[in-house]
């Protein structure tokens, strides 16, 4: 049986924030200097193609960028040159460039924690040492957390409870104890 889509809890995204940033980045190259992101952070793909053809096309203006996303093979995500157009005319300003930059690092470093949570749990129900456990999920985090430092609250809350599950798991099970995280 499949499951349910509307029980589903979906992946932090911030779709709006990724396209008003690129937009912004179309108006202005220097956006993509001032406040960086890395393609890997953008959530849908066509976006992390977007943003690569804006990093990599000559000039940065719509044509090249379509020129761009042609030669990579993915124009047609965009609707090609006028599609390119149509998205570098639908943000007001660039200085939304900055706070969009942080939601997408912001979302990123989420579905990041979250992945190294799902993959600490994956791995502990399969028995694996749990002080490596934790070692490797509080390294993981460091690293998110040096991508995104807006996020440090949830990564060291994050790291506080793998701490307190080594504790969990290092204390003597008694007769009829059951344990889960």
């Amino acid at each position: 049986m499949s499951e349910n889509r509307e029980n589903r809890i979906a992946e932090p995204a911030n779709v709006e924030a990724e396209q008003n940033y690129l937009a912004a980045c179309l108006l202005d190259h220097e956006i993509v200097e001032l406040y960086p992101v890395e393609t890997g952070q953008f959530y849908l793909m066509k976006n992390q193609w977007m943003h690569a053809a804006i990093k990599n096309a000559a000039g940065g203006d719509a044509i090249s960028v379509a020129a761009e996303l042609e030669r990579a093979g993915h124009a047609e995500a965009w609707g090609g040159v006028m599609g390119v157009v149509n998205l570098q005319c639908s943000v007001v300003s660039v200085a939304i460039g900055a706070s969009c930059a942080r939601l997408i690092r912001e979302a990123s470093a989420q579905r990041e924690i979250i992945k190294t949570g799902s993959d600490i749990v994956q791995r502990a129900y399969a028995r694996e040492d749990p002080e490596l456990l934790v070692a490797e999920g509080i390294r993981s985090l460091e690293g998110t957390e040096r991508v995104a430092g807006e996020v440090n609250r949830a990564a060291d809350g994050a790291m506080s409870v793998l701490a307190k599950a080594l504790r969990y798991q290092s204390e003597p099970l008694t007769n009829g104890d059951v344990r889960g995280i």
